[in-house]
């Protein structure tokens, strides 16, 4: 598979971050992946980069940035293919062991705050796996 790649510009920068700005062009709107990788909703996004000697780049120089489409397709089973799993899980089992509808229904909404907690809880060790290259034009 081909990574992902997108082109940025840095907005500014300190000894180990690069913030990057990213501005959607017309080829997004067309391209299938658009809405998986973010750039569907917003037309300018703004993130940082841990980089080690950002030394070598100055701010408004374009850079390409690239993510492995594994981790892009990591990202969305942990945030919506697992909590889809885990909520229809907790409804069928509720619904198994003759709880009523209303109670099946809200025990399968609120059995997602702790499966989203967990995921803010490690939120340091997914930084460290989802990463991004960059690259100098």
């Amino acid at each position: 598979m081909l990574p992902i790649r997108h082109e940025a510009k840095i907005i500014s920068f300190t000894s180990r971050k690069l913030t990057l700005k990213i501005e959607r062009r017309a080829a997004c709107s067309a391209c299938p992946a658009a809405t998986l990788c973010g750039m569907g909703e917003n037309r300018v996004q703004t993130f940082s980069v841990t980089v080690p000697d950002s030394q070598c780049y100055h701010i408004g120089d374009s850079v390409n940035v690239e993510l492995n489409p594994y981790l892009g397709w990591l990202a969305v089973i942990f945030c919506y293919v697992l909590p889809l799993l885990i909520m229809l899980l907790t409804l069928f089992l509720c619904i198994f062991f003759k709880q009523s509808e209303i109670f099946s229904g809200i025990t399968a909404i609120i059995i997602l705050i702790p499966y989203f907690f967990l995921l803010f809880l490690g939120r340091k060790h997914f930084k460290k796996k989802f990463t991004f290259n960059i690259t100098q034009k």
